[in-house]
Protein backbone atom coordinates (compact mmCIF):
# COMPACT_ATOMS: atom_id res chain seq x y z
CA UNK A 1 0.00 0.00 0.00
CA UNK A 2 1.58 3.07 -1.15
CA UNK A 3 0.76 6.37 -2.73
CA UNK A 4 3.31 9.75 -3.89
CA UNK A 5 2.59 12.42 -0.99
CA UNK A 6 0.46 15.73 -1.69
CA UNK A 7 1.57 19.39 -2.07
CA UNK A 8 1.56 20.18 1.64
CA UNK A 9 2.60 16.60 2.85
CA UNK A 10 6.30 17.06 0.54
CA UNK A 11 6.54 20.49 2.36
CA UNK A 12 6.67 19.39 5.85
CA UNK A 13 8.38 16.04 4.91
CA UNK A 14 11.34 18.81 2.65
CA UNK A 15 11.27 20.75 5.62
CA UNK A 16 11.95 18.34 8.03
CA UNK A 17 15.08 16.78 5.92
CA UNK A 18 17.19 19.78 7.42
CA UNK A 19 15.35 20.38 11.12
CA UNK A 20 12.51 19.27 13.07
CA UNK A 21 8.79 19.25 11.47
CA UNK A 22 6.86 17.85 14.46
CA UNK A 23 3.53 18.08 15.95
CA UNK A 24 3.14 17.17 19.53
CA UNK A 25 -0.13 15.93 22.00
CA UNK A 26 1.80 15.84 25.58
CA UNK A 27 -1.36 13.86 27.79
CA UNK A 28 -1.45 13.54 31.70
CA UNK A 29 -3.25 11.32 32.72
CA UNK A 30 -3.84 9.68 36.75
CA UNK A 31 -1.37 7.11 38.13
CA UNK A 32 0.73 4.55 36.35
CA UNK A 33 0.37 2.82 33.13
CA UNK A 34 1.91 -0.46 31.57
CA UNK A 35 4.54 -0.14 29.04
CA UNK A 36 3.13 -3.55 27.38
CA UNK A 37 -0.33 -2.25 27.15
CA UNK A 38 0.22 1.15 25.61
CA UNK A 39 2.45 -0.73 23.57
CA UNK A 40 -0.19 -2.93 22.21
CA UNK A 41 -2.62 -0.12 22.03
CA UNK A 42 0.02 1.54 19.65
CA UNK A 43 -0.30 -0.84 17.32
CA UNK A 44 -3.71 -0.76 17.36
CA UNK A 45 -3.83 2.90 16.98
CA UNK A 46 -1.08 1.47 13.64
CA UNK A 47 -3.99 -0.35 12.00
CA UNK A 48 -7.13 2.04 12.79
CA UNK A 49 -4.72 4.77 11.02
CA UNK A 50 -2.26 3.73 8.35
CA UNK A 51 -0.10 6.58 8.06
CA UNK A 52 0.92 5.80 11.95
CA UNK A 53 2.49 2.46 9.62
CA UNK A 54 4.38 4.76 7.04
CA UNK A 55 7.99 5.35 5.74
CA UNK A 56 8.92 7.81 3.01
CA UNK A 57 10.46 6.18 -0.31
CA UNK A 58 12.14 8.98 -2.21
CA UNK A 59 14.39 6.56 -4.47
CA UNK A 60 13.76 7.61 -8.07
CA UNK A 61 13.48 11.43 -7.19
CA UNK A 62 9.47 10.68 -6.23
CA UNK A 63 8.61 10.68 -2.29
CA UNK A 64 6.01 8.60 -2.25
CA UNK A 65 4.29 6.88 1.07
CA UNK A 66 5.21 2.84 1.16
CA UNK A 67 2.87 1.25 3.93
CA UNK A 68 5.50 -0.99 6.33
CA UNK A 69 3.67 -3.64 8.38
CA UNK A 70 7.52 -4.15 10.39
CA UNK A 71 7.62 -0.41 11.50
CA UNK A 72 6.69 -0.07 15.61
CA UNK A 73 6.01 3.26 17.64
CA UNK A 74 9.34 3.50 19.57
CA UNK A 75 8.28 4.59 23.49
CA UNK A 76 11.15 6.01 25.41
CA UNK A 77 10.59 5.70 29.34
CA UNK A 78 11.24 8.38 31.74
CA UNK A 79 11.30 8.38 35.54
CA UNK A 80 10.37 12.21 36.02
CA UNK A 81 9.63 13.03 40.00
CA UNK A 82 9.80 17.00 38.86
CA UNK A 83 6.48 18.45 38.22
CA UNK A 84 7.39 20.14 34.63
CA UNK A 85 9.62 17.55 33.21
CA UNK A 86 6.49 17.05 30.55
CA UNK A 87 7.64 20.81 29.51
CA UNK A 88 11.33 20.07 29.13
CA UNK A 89 10.71 17.02 27.31
CA UNK A 90 8.28 18.56 24.98
CA UNK A 91 10.43 21.26 23.74
CA UNK A 92 13.52 18.66 23.10
CA UNK A 93 10.61 16.69 21.15
CA UNK A 94 9.86 19.61 18.97
CA UNK A 95 13.27 20.11 18.37
CA UNK A 96 15.03 16.22 17.28
CA UNK A 97 13.44 15.40 13.98
CA UNK A 98 12.07 12.11 13.17
CA UNK A 99 13.90 10.12 10.20
CA UNK A 100 11.54 9.54 7.39
CA UNK A 101 12.84 6.87 5.57
CA UNK A 102 13.33 4.29 7.82
CA UNK A 103 11.34 5.03 10.37
CA UNK A 104 7.35 5.55 11.70
CA UNK A 105 6.70 9.18 11.65
CA UNK A 106 4.97 9.22 15.50
CA UNK A 107 7.27 7.91 18.35
CA UNK A 108 6.19 8.26 21.90
CA UNK A 109 7.50 9.50 25.90
CA UNK A 110 6.08 8.06 28.72
CA UNK A 111 7.24 9.85 32.00
CA UNK A 112 6.10 8.01 35.02
CA UNK A 113 5.70 10.19 38.03
CA UNK A 114 4.77 9.57 41.60
CA UNK A 115 0.88 9.93 41.30
CA UNK A 116 0.67 10.92 37.14
CA UNK A 117 1.76 9.69 33.66
CA UNK A 118 2.61 11.97 31.24
CA UNK A 119 2.44 10.98 27.15
CA UNK A 120 4.11 13.11 24.54
CA UNK A 121 3.39 12.33 21.21
CA UNK A 122 5.75 13.46 18.99
CA UNK A 123 3.67 13.09 14.99
CA UNK A 124 6.17 14.00 11.66
CA UNK A 125 3.71 16.73 10.43
CA UNK A 126 3.79 15.48 6.94
CA UNK A 127 0.96 12.89 8.18
CA UNK A 128 -1.25 14.54 10.41
CA UNK A 129 -2.96 18.16 11.32
CA UNK A 130 -3.76 18.96 15.23
CA UNK A 131 -7.33 17.73 15.62
CA UNK A 132 -6.80 14.17 13.55
CA UNK A 133 -3.83 13.76 15.81
CA UNK A 134 -5.53 14.58 18.90
CA UNK A 135 -8.20 11.77 17.50
CA UNK A 136 -5.08 9.32 17.45
CA UNK A 137 -4.43 9.99 21.10
CA UNK A 138 -8.00 9.55 21.99
CA UNK A 139 -7.88 6.06 20.42
CA UNK A 140 -5.06 5.10 21.94
CA UNK A 141 -6.28 6.21 25.40
CA UNK A 142 -9.28 4.95 24.70
CA UNK A 143 -7.79 1.36 23.14
CA UNK A 144 -5.67 0.80 26.17
CA UNK A 145 -8.61 1.72 28.41
CA UNK A 146 -10.44 -1.56 26.87
CA UNK A 147 -7.28 -3.55 26.58
CA UNK A 148 -6.46 -3.26 30.56
CA UNK A 149 -10.36 -4.60 31.16
CA UNK A 150 -9.59 -6.96 28.41
CA UNK A 151 -12.96 -6.00 26.93
CA UNK A 152 -13.26 -7.94 24.00
CA UNK A 153 -13.05 -5.30 20.36
CA UNK A 154 -12.24 -5.52 16.64
CA UNK A 155 -10.20 -2.48 15.04
CA UNK A 156 -11.04 -2.63 11.10
CA UNK A 157 -8.43 -2.41 8.57
CA UNK A 158 -7.89 0.84 6.61
CA UNK A 159 -6.61 2.45 3.79
CA UNK A 160 -4.07 5.07 3.19
CA UNK A 161 -6.09 8.64 3.01
CA UNK A 162 -5.89 10.76 0.05
CA UNK A 163 -3.92 13.39 -0.18
CA UNK A 164 -5.79 16.86 0.59
CA UNK A 165 -5.12 18.90 -2.71
CA UNK A 166 -6.35 16.13 -5.05
CA UNK A 167 -9.85 16.22 -3.34
CA UNK A 168 -10.54 20.35 -2.97
CA UNK A 169 -13.89 20.98 -3.90
CA UNK A 170 -13.84 22.21 -7.63
CA UNK A 171 -15.98 25.14 -6.49
CA UNK A 172 -12.57 26.76 -4.81
CA UNK A 173 -10.59 25.53 -8.23
CA UNK A 174 -12.68 27.26 -10.94
CA UNK A 175 -10.29 29.92 -12.04
CA UNK A 176 -7.16 27.37 -11.47
CA UNK A 177 -3.84 28.90 -11.19
CA UNK A 178 -4.81 32.42 -12.82
CA UNK A 179 -6.73 32.86 -9.25
CA UNK A 180 -3.64 31.44 -7.40
CA UNK A 181 -1.52 34.63 -8.65
CA UNK A 182 -4.06 37.05 -8.81
CA UNK A 183 -4.51 36.08 -5.05
CA UNK A 184 -0.81 36.16 -4.58
CA UNK A 185 -0.60 39.30 -5.96
CA UNK A 186 -3.50 41.07 -4.26
CA UNK A 187 -2.02 39.96 -1.50
CA UNK A 188 1.42 41.51 -1.32
CA UNK A 189 -0.31 44.28 -2.44
CA UNK A 190 -2.42 44.43 0.68
CA UNK A 191 1.26 44.21 2.84
CA UNK A 192 2.43 47.00 1.03
CA UNK A 193 -0.83 49.04 1.08
CA UNK A 194 -0.49 48.19 4.48
CA UNK A 195 2.67 49.22 5.76
CA UNK A 196 3.53 46.13 7.85
CA UNK A 197 5.61 45.98 10.58
CA UNK A 198 7.12 43.49 11.87
CA UNK A 199 8.81 42.50 15.50
CA UNK A 200 12.81 43.50 15.84
CA UNK A 201 14.94 40.30 15.28
CA UNK A 202 17.17 39.61 17.20
CA UNK A 203 21.07 38.78 15.44
CA UNK A 204 22.48 35.46 14.62
CA UNK A 205 26.23 34.23 14.52
CA UNK A 206 27.15 32.73 11.43
CA UNK A 207 27.23 28.95 13.24
CA UNK A 208 24.84 29.32 15.95
CA UNK A 209 22.15 26.92 15.71
CA UNK A 210 18.09 27.77 16.12
CA UNK A 211 16.37 26.26 18.94
CA UNK A 212 12.62 26.18 19.53
CA UNK A 213 11.34 27.04 23.33
CA UNK A 214 7.79 26.54 24.31
CA UNK A 215 6.05 28.03 26.95
CA UNK A 216 2.75 26.28 27.71
CA UNK A 217 -0.23 28.21 29.55
CA UNK A 218 -3.91 28.26 29.90
CA UNK A 219 -6.96 30.25 31.48
CA UNK A 220 -8.95 28.68 34.46
CA UNK A 221 -12.41 26.83 33.54
CA UNK A 222 -14.02 29.83 34.88
CA UNK A 223 -11.81 32.37 33.18
CA UNK A 224 -13.24 30.32 29.86
CA UNK A 225 -16.38 30.08 30.52
CA UNK A 226 -16.38 34.21 31.50
CA UNK A 227 -14.20 34.45 27.88
CA UNK A 228 -16.68 32.28 26.08
CA UNK A 229 -19.43 34.26 27.31
CA UNK A 230 -18.04 37.85 26.27
CA UNK A 231 -17.60 36.56 23.39
CA UNK A 232 -20.97 35.42 22.79
CA UNK A 233 -22.37 39.24 23.93
CA UNK A 234 -19.99 40.86 21.34
CA UNK A 235 -20.57 38.54 18.39
CA UNK A 236 -16.96 37.37 17.94
CA UNK A 237 -15.59 33.59 18.62
CA UNK A 238 -13.23 32.40 21.16
CA UNK A 239 -10.32 32.82 18.04
CA UNK A 240 -11.35 35.92 17.31
CA UNK A 241 -11.18 37.31 20.78
CA UNK A 242 -7.64 35.55 21.82
CA UNK A 243 -5.95 36.35 17.78
CA UNK A 244 -7.23 40.02 19.31
CA UNK A 245 -5.28 39.87 22.43
CA UNK A 246 -1.90 38.21 20.79
CA UNK A 247 -1.76 41.43 18.67
CA UNK A 248 -2.40 43.87 21.25
CA UNK A 249 0.52 42.12 22.88
CA UNK A 250 2.64 42.47 19.68
CA UNK A 251 1.72 45.73 19.76
CA UNK A 252 3.02 46.90 23.12
CA UNK A 253 6.93 45.56 21.43
CA UNK A 254 6.00 47.56 18.14
CA UNK A 255 5.41 51.25 17.36
CA UNK A 256 2.86 51.80 14.40
CA UNK A 257 2.76 55.04 12.66
CA UNK A 258 0.21 56.84 9.93
CA UNK A 259 -1.06 53.31 7.68
CA UNK A 260 1.20 51.02 9.30
CA UNK A 261 -0.45 47.48 10.66
CA UNK A 262 0.54 43.87 11.84
CA UNK A 263 0.03 41.01 10.21
CA UNK A 264 -1.21 37.48 11.20
CA UNK A 265 -0.66 34.35 9.63
CA UNK A 266 -3.51 31.79 10.81
CA UNK A 267 -3.53 28.64 10.17
CA UNK A 268 -6.84 26.91 8.77
CA UNK A 269 -8.32 23.06 9.11
CA UNK A 270 -9.68 22.16 5.37
CA UNK A 271 -11.46 19.41 5.92
CA UNK A 272 -14.76 20.65 5.45
CA UNK A 273 -13.97 22.00 2.16
CA UNK A 274 -13.00 18.53 0.21
CA UNK A 275 -15.17 16.83 -1.79
CA UNK A 276 -16.34 14.78 0.19
CA UNK A 277 -15.47 16.05 3.07
CA UNK A 278 -12.49 14.74 5.75
CA UNK A 279 -13.69 13.73 9.55
CA UNK A 280 -11.43 14.57 12.03
CA UNK A 281 -11.09 10.76 12.70
CA UNK A 282 -8.81 10.47 9.42
CA UNK A 283 -5.37 10.67 10.63
CA UNK A 284 -3.39 12.74 7.36
CA UNK A 285 -2.24 16.11 7.07
CA UNK A 286 -5.23 18.79 6.19
CA UNK A 287 -4.41 22.12 7.27
CA UNK A 288 -3.49 25.40 5.31
CA UNK A 289 -3.54 29.31 6.07
CA UNK A 290 -4.41 32.50 5.44
CA UNK A 291 -2.60 36.35 6.42
CA UNK A 292 -4.25 38.82 7.09
CA UNK A 293 -3.70 42.65 8.16
CA UNK A 294 -4.57 44.51 11.62
CA UNK A 295 -4.00 47.89 13.39
CA UNK A 296 -3.81 46.96 17.47
CA UNK A 297 -4.72 50.01 19.28
CA UNK A 298 -6.91 51.75 16.60
CA UNK A 299 -10.13 50.34 17.21
CA UNK A 300 -12.43 51.82 20.11
CA UNK A 301 -12.23 48.00 22.19
CA UNK A 302 -10.60 44.75 21.87
CA UNK A 303 -13.66 43.24 20.90
CA UNK A 304 -14.10 45.74 17.61
CA UNK A 305 -10.23 44.08 16.78
CA UNK A 306 -11.64 40.63 17.52
CA UNK A 307 -14.59 41.28 15.28
CA UNK A 308 -12.05 42.11 12.67
CA UNK A 309 -9.72 39.35 13.21
CA UNK A 310 -12.98 36.99 13.22
CA UNK A 311 -13.94 38.91 10.10
CA UNK A 312 -11.17 39.18 8.08
CA UNK A 313 -10.18 35.15 8.07
CA UNK A 314 -13.85 34.27 7.55
CA UNK A 315 -13.60 36.25 4.47
CA UNK A 316 -10.20 35.08 3.16
CA UNK A 317 -12.05 31.34 4.15
CA UNK A 318 -15.01 31.86 1.65
CA UNK A 319 -13.04 32.98 -0.99
CA UNK A 320 -10.82 29.92 -0.82
CA UNK A 321 -7.77 31.73 -0.01
CA UNK A 322 -7.13 28.90 2.33
CA UNK A 323 -6.19 27.12 -0.66
CA UNK A 324 -4.44 30.18 -3.26
CA UNK A 325 -2.00 30.77 -3.34
CA UNK A 326 -0.33 28.67 -1.26
CA UNK A 327 -0.34 25.12 -2.83
CA UNK A 328 0.47 27.12 -6.11
CA UNK A 329 4.01 28.34 -4.79
CA UNK A 330 4.82 25.36 -2.62
CA UNK A 331 4.36 23.03 -6.40
CA UNK A 332 6.77 26.36 -7.88
CA UNK A 333 9.26 25.82 -5.33
CA UNK A 334 9.52 22.23 -5.42
CA UNK A 335 10.10 22.42 -9.31
CA UNK A 336 12.54 25.29 -9.09
CA UNK A 337 14.74 24.35 -5.95
CA UNK A 338 15.09 20.55 -6.86
CA UNK A 339 18.02 20.45 -4.26
CA UNK A 340 17.62 20.20 -0.72
CA UNK A 341 20.22 22.83 0.00
CA UNK A 342 18.77 25.45 -2.40
CA UNK A 343 14.52 24.59 -0.93
CA UNK A 344 16.41 25.69 2.69
CA UNK A 345 18.01 28.87 0.92
CA UNK A 346 14.46 29.53 -0.91
CA UNK A 347 12.69 29.70 2.85
CA UNK A 348 14.94 32.09 4.89
CA UNK A 349 13.65 35.45 5.13
CA UNK A 350 15.07 37.80 7.59
CA UNK A 351 11.24 38.69 9.41
CA UNK A 352 9.53 37.26 12.11
CA UNK A 353 6.19 35.91 11.54
CA UNK A 354 2.88 36.14 14.21
CA UNK A 355 1.12 32.94 14.10
CA UNK A 356 -2.01 31.61 15.48
CA UNK A 357 -3.01 28.14 15.42
CA UNK A 358 -6.83 27.10 16.75
CA UNK A 359 -7.45 23.07 17.41
CA UNK A 360 -10.87 24.15 18.78
CA UNK A 361 -11.90 21.89 21.24
CA UNK A 362 -9.84 18.75 21.85
CA UNK A 363 -12.26 15.33 21.34
CA UNK A 364 -10.62 13.78 24.29
CA UNK A 365 -12.63 12.68 27.00
CA UNK A 366 -11.72 13.51 30.29
CA UNK A 367 -11.67 9.97 31.41
CA UNK A 368 -11.85 6.56 30.15
CA UNK A 369 -13.14 4.41 33.01
CA UNK A 370 -10.61 4.35 35.56
CA UNK A 371 -8.33 5.83 33.31
CA UNK A 372 -8.51 9.48 33.93
CA UNK A 373 -7.48 12.16 31.81
CA UNK A 374 -5.80 15.27 33.98
CA UNK A 375 -4.59 17.59 30.58
CA UNK A 376 -3.48 18.15 27.16
CA UNK A 377 -1.11 20.92 25.57
CA UNK A 378 -0.34 20.85 22.00
CA UNK A 379 2.84 22.64 19.67
CA UNK A 380 4.56 22.28 16.42
CA UNK A 381 8.01 22.86 15.22
CA UNK A 382 8.75 25.52 13.17
CA UNK A 383 12.41 26.33 13.57
CA UNK A 384 13.38 24.85 10.57
CA UNK A 385 14.02 27.97 8.40
CA UNK A 386 15.95 31.01 9.36
CA UNK A 387 12.56 32.99 10.08
CA UNK A 388 11.69 34.61 13.38
CA UNK A 389 8.58 32.71 14.30
CA UNK A 390 6.03 33.48 17.30
CA UNK A 391 3.38 30.71 17.51
CA UNK A 392 0.02 30.86 19.35
CA UNK A 393 -1.43 27.58 19.82
CA UNK A 394 -4.95 26.81 21.00
CA UNK A 395 -7.00 24.25 22.04
CA UNK A 396 -9.45 23.90 25.00
CA UNK A 397 -9.93 20.71 27.42
CA UNK A 398 -12.30 19.54 29.51
CA UNK A 399 -13.63 23.67 29.34
CA UNK A 400 -10.07 24.71 30.01
CA UNK A 401 -8.16 26.99 27.13
CA UNK A 402 -4.85 26.10 26.66
CA UNK A 403 -3.07 29.23 25.37
CA UNK A 404 0.66 27.42 24.37
CA UNK A 405 3.67 29.76 23.05
CA UNK A 406 6.71 28.76 21.23
CA UNK A 407 9.00 30.77 19.42
CA UNK A 408 12.64 30.26 17.47
CA UNK A 409 15.63 31.54 19.57
CA UNK A 410 17.72 33.54 18.76
CA UNK A 411 16.09 35.34 16.17
CA UNK A 412 13.23 35.97 18.72
CA UNK A 413 14.88 36.79 21.98
CA UNK A 414 14.19 34.97 25.14
CA UNK A 415 12.75 38.22 26.32
CA UNK A 416 10.40 39.37 23.63
CA UNK A 417 8.72 36.08 23.43
CA UNK A 418 8.07 35.18 26.58
CA UNK A 419 6.93 39.12 27.31
CA UNK A 420 4.76 38.18 24.24
CA UNK A 421 2.91 35.21 25.95
CA UNK A 422 2.41 37.31 29.36
CA UNK A 423 0.95 40.23 27.60
CA UNK A 424 -1.60 38.20 26.32
CA UNK A 425 -2.93 36.14 29.55
CA UNK A 426 -2.52 40.37 30.83
CA UNK A 427 -4.98 41.60 27.84
CA UNK A 428 -7.46 38.95 27.85
CA UNK A 429 -7.62 38.91 32.09
CA UNK A 430 -7.94 42.32 32.20
CA UNK A 431 -11.28 42.45 29.90
CA UNK A 432 -12.29 39.32 32.22
CA UNK A 433 -11.96 41.88 35.24
CA UNK A 434 -14.30 44.47 33.78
Amino acid sequence: MERDLGTGELFWWRLGLSSAANLIWTVSVQGRLSLQTLEQALRLAQQRHPLLSVRVDSAGGRARFVRDGSLRVPVRVLQGSEPDRWVRETELELNVPIPASNHPLLRVVLIEGRDATDLVFTFHHCITDGPSSACVVRDVLSDYHRLSTRERFEVPAAGLPPAFDTCIERKYLRFGRTKSLLVFFRQRLGRIASRERQLPAESRGENQGVWLRFLPGSLSPEETQALLGKCRARGTTLFGAVGAAYLEAISRHVRLSGNEHIGLQSSVGVRSFLDPPLPDDVCCFAASGVPTMHRPGEAADLWDLAADVKTKVADAISRGEMFYPGLLLRRMAFRIHRSQDSFVRALRKPRIFNHITNDGVVRVPPGFGDLKVLDMTTAASVQARQTGVITLAMSTFNGRAGLHFFYVTPLVGDALGQAIARDTFDVLRKQLSR
